[in-house]
């Protein structure tokens, strides 16, 4: 509900001449009937006024006995929380330097003695409705900001709390392009077997992370709550399932990996293919199925699977366009042809180096530029 006040302006005129404030205050008593006029004849007590009335308009004369307006002004627009309320000048002075000056010292608005009663109205409302919109979308900018704050904070959370698995390591890096991601990944662990995913919702900040935490959501419950192992199964049912939260083009990547005795069964979803390091050698997979949430998957019989072998020491690593795809100021892309050198060389103790090596790769390559896309990274490692 709108509070009476939001529709009620303030006008603090500072000016030792009674003349001039009386005539100010029967033009606004007059003319603005929603404007409620304050006055200060001497500088120091109008910054004080300032500072108790927070007006949203202020009318300053330059000559005054005490401060000279440029003082005053300079001394308000010293206060954090009176720094951005407009300054008018309204001045028998009328020299270039005079005017200048008062632009100098934070005016916005020069008013020249004797002013036409019309033109002190119009530039009273002109600067107190613009303060207004300034102050509303900042601070409606501060409460969007709060709020995705408080979005990242949960996103976070539903992340995984541990890196050790029934007999794998994983280790990640999570990178949300704005406050929030439209990627999500998880892990889940059953008897025998381990589900690792991760997903990429098409677009951007709020709108896409909370998407990407239904989804999180109902992988769980298909997996979890009705006990689904089946690859194609869950994949059938989150197309079916999602497609009604999607629309006007909006869909979502998936890739899902199950990790069971001693092999890894791949399930992509318009998602780009986890690649697999074992013995020295790299192995990738081609197959892939629709992206989700459109409902392009009729019958799960169509679904394609990938199927290796997956044993001690073996490696897969799992990631989001965001990082393949970025360019640097060249426009070249990143690609994946650094992951797979990396894994080539074999110069690591543990996945963290892995991380760490694709992490330093990259911000190489980007030159402290900032990624324009979400960023995932999962590496997983077989120990037993």
């Amino acid at each position: 509900m709108k509070n009476k006040e939001e529709d009620h302006y303030k006008v603090l005129v500072i000016d030792d001449s009674y003349i001039n404030r009386v005539f100010i205050k029967k033009l606004i008593n007059t003319f603005l009937p929603n404007y409620h006029y304050i006055e200060a004849d001497l500088g120091l007590l109008g910054i004080e006024k300032a500072k108790q009335e927070k007006p949203d308009v202020i009318l300053l004369d330059i000559m005054m006995p005490d401060l000279n307006g440029y003082e005053v002004c300079k001394k308000i627009k010293s206060e954090e929380e009176l720094k951005e309320i407009p300054i008018l000048f309204i001045s028998a002075l009328n020299d270039i330097e005079d005017k200048t000056k008062g632009f100098e010292v934070g005016g916005v608005d020069y008013i020249t003695k004797p002013a036409h009663s019309k033109e002190i109205i119009a530039r009273i409302k002109t600067h107190s409705k613009l303060y207004r919109i300034q102050r509303d979308l900042k601070e409606y900018v501060n409460k969007v900001d709060r709020d995705l704050k408080m979005a990242q904070k949960f996103q976070r959370e539903m992340l995984p709390t541990k890196e050790t698995f029934d007999g794998l390591n994983i280790k990640w890096d999570f990178q949300p392009s704005f406050n929030v991601s439209g990627d999500i990944f998880g892990i889940i662990e059953k008897k025998d077997e381990t589900f690792v995913y991760i997903v990429d919702v098409s677009g951007h900040g709020a709108a896409s992370a909370m998407l990407s935490l239904i989804i999180k959501r109902e992988i769980e419950s298909v997996i979890v709550d009705k006990g689904n192992s089946d690859l194609r199964e869950i994949l059938f049912q989150l197309d079916d399932k999602e497609k009604s939260l999607f629309s006007d083009g909006v869909y979502f990547t998936a890739a899902i990996v199950k990790l069971e005795d001693d092999k890894i069964t791949i399930c992509n979803a318009g998602h780009i293919s986890p690649i697999i390091y074992k013995n020295g050698e790299i192995e990738t997979f081609k197959n892939n199925n629709f992206p989700l949430g459109m409902g392009l998957i009729d019958k799960k019989e169509k679904i394609i699977l990938d199927e290796t072998s997956f044993n001690k020491n073996d490696i897969f690593v799992m990631f989001t366009d965001g990082l393949v795809e970025a360019e640097n100021k060249e426009g070249k892309q990143f690609g994946d042809q650094t992951i797979r050198n990396i894994l080539r060389e074999g110069d690591f103790e543990d996945i963290t180096d892995i991380i760490e090596k694709i992490k330093k790769e990259f911000s190489d390559f980007l030159n402290e530029e900032k990624p324009e896309d979400d960023i995932t990274l999962l590496v997983g490692k077989k120990v037993k």
